[in-house]
């Protein structure tokens, strides 16, 4: 760490310092932290924090995850269970059958979205 520009404990403000590896790195006002960043676009002066990225973002997205997939699950399970009751049913016509398997047919629809984004990782730009 570059101890020699920022001596610990100094009155100096948290932010993005230049690095002896020709990168910036993140000073948190206290002790240098294992953020870095590219020396472009980034100045001594810019206090914006470091991206957070550890063990509690990728638990939340692990739940989240978790989540869709239990809820698109369920989803497409109790509309198939709708789907079946439509058929032990007699109808007047066929616009009151289609009327009433609009509701489950849209549920599988957003049960599937649910479970196919839960699955697939969505690259970052």
């Amino acid at each position: 760490m570059p101890d020699e520009i920022i001596p610990p404990h100094s009155p100096v403000p948290a932010g993005w310092y230049p690095d002896h590896e020709g990168t910036m790195r993140w000073w948190d006002g206290q002790a240098w932290t294992s953020h870095t960043a590219p020396s472009a676009g980034i100045s001594p002066t810019d206090t914006t924090s470091p991206p957070t990225i550890g063990p509690v973002v990728q638990e939340q997205t692990s739940s989240i995850r978790v989540g869709k997939l239990i809820g698109g699950i369920v989803l497409v399970l109790l509309s198939l269970i709708s789907i079946a009751q439509a058929g032990t049913q007699s109808f007047a016509n066929s616009a009151e059958r289609f009327g009433y398997l609009m509701v489950p047919i849209l549920m599988v629809i957003g049960g599937v979205w649910l479970i196919v984004s839960a699955i697939t990782k969505k690259s970052k730009p």
